[in-house]
């Protein structure tokens, strides 16, 4: 099993297990097919707070950006250390302060948010 895979399964365990990700998620723009709010969308424009994460066996860095002020995380990407792109990129949708499994997408590719990324649990379309 690659790296990516295995980080994806810690992930998606600690967000199923502990009800949410504490900190996960570069982009200019979301893209649309994903219907994330345009909130969203400039969020690289403010300052994030970079920190170490250990999950299981792995160091990943994270990026959480506050979009409103409120000290609350709105968008948080989450690294493999020394790779440019983020692997995981969490938006808040629900404006908890958290990161819902179902609020995360995983970038195999790791090449930044273009569209290629995929929800971490897929949405049900009706």
């Amino acid at each position: 099993m690659d790296l990516a895979k295995k980080i994806r399964n810690v992930v998606l365990a600690s967000a199923l297990i502990g009800g949410g990700l504490v900190g996960v998620v570069n982009a200019q723009e979301v893209p649309k097919k994903f219907n994330i709010p345009e909130r969203f969308n400039d969020y690289t424009s403010t300052t994030p707070i970079i920190y170490s994460l250990l999950m299981g066996d792995y160091l990943l860095e994270a990026h959480d950006y506050d979009m409103d002020g409120d000290y609350k995380m709105d968008v948080g990407e989450l690294y493999i250390p020394g790779n440019p792109q983020p692997l995981f990129y969490g938006f808040d949708l629900n404006r908890n302060g958290t990161f819902g499994s179902d609020e995360v997408l995983t970038d195999k590719s790791q090449d930044g948010l273009n569209g290629n990324e995929e929800w971490l649990v897929p949405k049900l379309i009706v």
